[in-house]
Formats: structure tokens, C-alpha cells, sequence
């Protein structure tokens, strides 16, 4: 269960939930802050129009006598069994179908929009749904299976796994427990005060973690790795390096040195797997969301604007499939975007000063490639996105951090 908070201070507010089927669930009018205990949140429309029983918005219900509100939410989730995940295959994509599909689902797991426990669409109504053959359904799924992804399970379909939610928080904590009570027993018999000897610990910790770290996060580009594991080194009050995807080769190459665990991101899990090999190291995904700026960005587009993605040549055919995202999250139906590959584009500059394009975004694994003077150009922008928090925290415990 996902908890929506919704600080709405000194605002009345009437709320009222729609499943994906268009089927009302409930209405309330409520003051001030409320909580939304809801399976799968998909969409949230907070809009400041006052409503009684002169004022009604087509659609919805009129309030009784004297009855306003200064707010109006309308929130969106699914039903139970009910799954979001509507696949599109692109017949001019240089990935077979089956990758394809394996994208689809890796960028609604980076996204957020699914999470682990969803079900997803069954073997045969993918099949119907974009006429695919039922072989090549298959082989997409039962290679998600294979990568920990997806359990496909006889008679119940087809989930994300549950155990991406890692969910094994009461035996660590327990055993945390028994060894806090232990090491404090044995330092009062030494005569030391505990607390002292909690910021000594700490501090020996703290520099062992800066000598050989044992937890790190991963991403395409070393400023986003750093970035990124910066956020949740602040969120988890630990030291949490970040490392590019070439930085990890080198990395493994001169061995591991003690690192257990690697975060990283759904669209790069594979990739990192393929790194480390066989190394005992656990890879976690970690789910992302567009920035407050990015969707900025695109709410000020005007309509028929044109978006231009350009990525790296390696990452092309899987990261043009994240435009049906962009799309359905950030921009006006009316918006063009296409990807782009980096090699088209021999001059940086020229592509953007053409005015062809209203915005062009420069991939992160590129955009340190992009000069500083084309980087401050208005039309010129890179994917702004952050550590999903809920993502963060379901995985804590796994990767062995204890607050």
C-alpha cells in the first residue's frame, strides 16, 4: 500500500477517487492535510475551484446547501487485478520484439509506474493486445523472470516480484538488536560511557566506509552516479559513492574491493549484471522520478512544440522507447518528440541554434560532451530526474542500512 501525502494547509478540500475503469469510488470533503492509503496512485489533479451547489464541474456531483470548497482533487488509481502497463511495439525499432517489451516494463518500473507486486498483462492478452506472437511474449517475460523481475505463476498471472520490495526488515532489525544490547554490555564493563563510544564507532565506521566502501550506486554518467549518490548518502546518513558505468569496469577488472552491494537504476540493471558477472554482489534497482524542473520545462511548451532526445549511440534503441513515457507524464498530446542518435549530430550547437526543436535534451551518458555555452542555451536541457524516496526506502534494509 503506497501512502499519497497531500499537505494542503489551511485549504478545504473535496477529494474523490476514480478507478482506471472511470468507476467513482468514493467522495469526502475533508479540511486541511489527508492521507490517500491507495494500491497504485496513477494520476493526481489538484486544481483551486471553488464548488457548491451553483458551481458543478461536468462529470462530477453537486454538494449539498452552503457547501464549498477551495480545492478540488480528483486521484486516479487501479483497481484490484487491474493492470496499467499497455505495451506498444515499434516496428522501426532496431530491438526485437521481445526487447522491446523487457524496455517497456524496466522504464514503468524506473518511473514508478509499476511496483513490485503489480500484475502485469497475461501471456494472451499481450498477445492480443499488439498481435504478437504468444513464443515472443513469452521470452520477454521469462527473461525478466530469469533477471528477478517477474514471477510468472500458473493460474495467477504474471507479477512483479514482491521480493523487489525487500521486505526483511524484522529478523535484521532483531539481530541488530542482540548486537547493540551485546557491544553495550561489553563497553560498560570496560567503564566507557556509551554514547562516547557510539561517536567513536562512528567515526572509525565513517572512515572505513571512505577506505572501502561496501555499498555503492551506478549509473550511466559519472556527474548523475554522483549526483544521485549524493541524494541518497543525505537521505540515508551514510557515504554512498557514486560511480559511472566505466568507472565499474575498471572497478571489477582490479576486483571489487569489498563492495557487497550497487544500487542502480531499472533501465541500467542488466547492464551492471553484465559487469560484475558472477561476483557475489547484490545489484538493487532503484526507481526514478521526473524532477519539479523537468516538468517545468514542459509545461511551458507551447502546443505543436517539437522535442528533440538525443542519446548515445549504444543506448538508442532501448531509450527511445522511454519517449511513450515522456508523453504520457509531461507533455500536451500535441508535442512531437523524437530520439535521436548522438552520431547524427556532429555539431552540438548547430543542431540546437537551427530552431528546429523547442527543447532538445541531451542524454546523461552525452552531457558532458555538450560544450558549457550550449549547455546554457534556453532550448538546451538533460533528463532531470531523482531517486523515487519510496523506491529508496523499500530496498534500505536489503542493502543493509538501519536508521
Amino acid at each position: 500500500m503506497a501512502a499519497i501525502s497531500l499537505n494542503l494547509d489551511a485549504l478545504d478540500f473535496v477529494a474523490w477517487s476514480y478507478s482506471a475503469k472511470g468507476n467513482r469510488r468514493s467522495t469526502a470533503q475533508n479540511p486541511l492535510t489527508t492521507v490517500l492509503n491507495l494500491r497504485q496512485l496513477v494520476r493526481i489533479y489538484i486544481t483551486p475551484l471553488p464548488l457548491s451547489r451553483k458551481n458543478t464541474v461536468r462529470g462530477l456531483p453537486r454538494f449539498g446547501q452552503n457547501q464549498e470548497a477551495s480545492c478540488l482533487v480528483i486521484f486516479y488509481t487501479t483497481d484490484a487485478g487491474t493492470s496499467l502497463m499497455e505495451f506498444v511495439l515499434d516496428p522501426h525499432s532496431t530491438l526485437p520484439a521481445h526487447l522491446q517489451l523487457q524496455e517497456q516494463i524496466k522504464i514503468a518500473l524506473l518511473l514508478g509506474r509499476l511496483r513490485p507486486g503489480d500484475t502485469l498483462p497475461s501471456i494472451r492478452d499481450v498477445e492480443k493486445q499488439i498481435k504478437l506472437s504468444r513464443n515472443i511474449v513469452r521470452k520477454a517475460y521469462l527473461g525478466l523472470q530469469r533477471s528477478g523481475i517477474l514471477t510468472l505463476r500458473h493460474g495467477k498471472g504474471v507479477l512483479v516480484e514482491k521480493d523487489l520490495s525487500y521486505s526483511e526488515r524484522g529478523s535484521i532489525m532483531e539481530q541488530c538488536e542482540g548486537l547493540s544490547a551485546e557491544v553495550l554490555a561489553r563497553v560498560e564493563k570496560l567503564g566507557i560511557t556509551p554514547s562516547a563510544f557510539a561517536r567513536y564507532l562512528y567515526q572509525q565506521a565513517r572512515e572505513r566506509e571512505r577506505e572501502q566502501p561496501t555499498l555503492v550506486f551506478v549509473d550511466a554518467a559519472e556527474a548523475t552516479a554522483r549526483q544521485r549518490a549524493g541524494k541518497i548518502s543525505n537521505y540515508w546518513h551514510i557515504n554512498v559513492p557514486g560511480l559511472s558505468m566505466d568507472e565499474l569496469v575498471v572497478l571489477h577488472n582490479n576486483g571489487l574491493k569489498g563492495i557487497r552491494t550497487i544500487l542502480t537504476n531499472y533501465l541500467r540493471l542488466d547492464q551492471v549484471r553484465q559487469i560484475v558477472g558472477r561476483d557475489r554482489v547484490d545489484v538493487i534497482p532503484l526507481s526514478l522520478v521526473f524532477a519539479p524542473e523537468m516538468r517545468e520545462q514542459f509545461r511551458k511548451l507551447p502546443a505543436n512544440a517539437s522535442v528533440a532526445l538525443v542519446v548515445d549511440d549504444r543506448d538508442h534503441p532501448a531509450l527511445t522507447l522511454i519517449l511513450e513515457s515522456y508523453r504520457k507524464i509531461l507533455v500536451e498530446t500535441t508535442v512531437r518528440m523524437a530520439a535521436i542518435r548522438r552520431s547524427e549530430v556532429p555539431d552540438l550547437e548547430a543542431f540546437v541554434r537551427t530552431g528546429k526543436h523547442h527543447l532538445v535534451i541531451f542524454s546523461n551518458r552525452i552531457w558532458a560532451q555538450v560544450p558549457d555555452r550550449v549547455k546554457k542555451l534556453p532550448r538546451v536541457t538533460r533528463p532531470l530526474m531523482e531517486i523515487d524516496l519510496a523506491s529508496l526506502e523499500s530496498v534500505r534494509i536489503r542493502a543493509g542500512v538501519v536508521i
